[in-house]
């Protein structure tokens, strides 16, 4: 399971993308000291979500093999809103097998 921002889950809602199911997660911060010296009760954290990814590679939008699998047009969506995800963006087959590397 993927953890992804408010934001993002609102944007992956507005589409018709197939193959993941979201969720609010739930978490506190811990009370354990840190090195940095925080008070945890003092942090903010944004809202999550869980992002499960239930499709099936070469069916779904978003599917998972030993890695997420994301259809191109999902994969537009992700780029468009973090580029720094493009210089990881590859290219599969059916089955979700890397055919080749960074794009």
């Amino acid at each position: 399971m993927l953890g992804v921002t408010e934001p993002l889950a609102k944007a992956l809602s507005a589409t018709d993308f197939t193959g993941y199911r979201l969720a609010p997660a739930t978490g506190v911060p811990t009370d354990y000291p840190n090195d940095h010296g925080v008070d945890p009760s003092k942090l903010v954290f944004p809202v999550i979500y869980a992002l499960q990814i239930i499709g099936q590679p070469g069916v779904d939008d978003f599917a998972e093999t030993y890695r997420l699998v994301s259809a191109e047009r999902a994969t537009d969506l992700l780029c468009t809103r973090d580029p720094a995800l493009a210089d990881q963006r590859g290219e599969v087959d059916v089955d979700g097998r890397m055919i080749r590397g960074s794009m």
